[in-house]
């Protein structure tokens, strides 16, 4: 991106072929990143989906039978999921809006704020998630 933008501006991409060209390795460099990216994102909601799995989920009172010890655990479980796959999507549309980002901040004045705006979301659903998780495992862990 420092190349280009050192050479020439987004105006040249269709003036210019050489600049067209340096454009759509930009594009094509920032699409592979966007794309890594999403792999870090689903890499931590597999592992944040263990830690749910191993971690949380609590059942107060000894009459509790077997069954209702384990449906109880399920809720949780499901509830924080949901949550963890929330976040992932919104992560996906982040993803999503960078690539389109890159392809179309050319011709579309207002894609920086779009991008803005997912990435804004997609952090806040995480942390989110993030906190959901530990106030889960702090009151699994506070009542055993």
């Amino acid at each position: 991106e420092y190349i280009f933008f050192s050479k020439y501006y987004y105006g040249a991409i269709i003036k210019s072929d050489e600049a067209r060209n340096m454009y759509m390795i930009v594009v094509a460099l920032n699409a592979i990143k966007a794309l890594c990216q999403m792999g870090v994102f689903f890499d931590l909601y597999r592992s944040l989906l263990r830690t749910v799995s191993a971690h949380t989920g609590f059942v107060v009172g000894r009459e509790r039978t077997d069954e209702d010890e384990r449906r109880s655990m399920l809720g949780v479980h499901k509830e924080l999921k949901k949550s963890l796959l929330l976040a992932l999507i919104f992560g996906a549309l982040y993803v999503a809006s960078d690539i389109c980002f890159d392809i179309l901040a050319p011709s579309v004045d207002f894609m920086g704020l779009i991008n803005v705006i997912f990435a804004v979301v997609c952090v806040g659903m995480f942390l989110r998630a993030f906190s959901e998780i530990q106030h889960a495992i702090d009151t699994k862990y506070m009542l055993e």
